[in-house]
């Protein structure tokens, strides 16, 4: 089994306002392995923030107030690859793989 997953809900926070460690605790409490890799950044003109709405919970609401996207730009957007316990090398080449597709995509997006 693999899975494509968020590492986290968010894009990396200023020190000492991140709140929740869910999504990484998750896979280390299974002993899961994991390799987390960056697919895009935080480009200030496209990724503004949304007018207020209805918050899913206290935790959506306090990164809604903390996120400027002019405070942001460049920083990690990432995906996690899981599998499943002591598949080290399978998760690596997998990964590898996708990094390799990644950088193919961008290439080609650079070219048009």
């Amino acid at each position: 089994m693999q899975l494509f997953a968020l590492p986290s809900h968010i894009t990396a926070v200023p020190h000492g306002a991140n709140t929740d460690s869910f999504y990484t605790t998750l896979c280390s409490a299974l002993d899961l392995t994991c390799s987390v890799f960056p697919v895009n950044s935080v480009d200030p003109t496209l990724d503004d923030i949304h007018p207020p709405h209805e918050f899913y919970n206290h935790e959506d609401e306090h990164i809604y107030g903390i996120y400027e996207a002019d405070k942001f730009p460049g920083c990690p957007v990432g995906l996690q690859l899981i599998g499943c316990v002591q598949e080290e090398e399978a998760v690596i080449r997998m990964t590898e793989i996708v990094a390799e597709i990644l950088k193919a995509s961008f290439m080609g997006m650079s070219d048009s």
